[in-house]
């Protein structure tokens, strides 16, 4: 719980919605990494470490092209 409490941080509101790095880990991404670290693996660290990434860039991405649609459609 102490490991969750010190990774665990306020979303940054001011953060551009432009932005391409991935997103902060959320807490239940957190809980999930140290459950993967402390449970026997299923997966190589490489797997989870893949799984971590993408997790966190796609809801960016997803996020860039709702505003990138919003902001096309509004002009036309």
């Amino acid at each position: 719980m102490l490991t969750l409490a010190f990774l665990a941080r306020p979303a940054d509101p001011t953060r551009a919605a432009r932005n391409r790095t991935p997103m902060d880990l959320t807490l239940s991404q957190i809980r999930r990494l140290i459950g993967m670290l402390l449970v026997p693996p299923t997966r190589t660290p490489t797997t989870l470490l893949h799984w971590s990434t993408w997790r966190r860039h796609h809801p960016a991405a997803a996020r860039r092209n709702h505003y990138q649609r919003r902001l096309t459609t509004e002009t036309t």
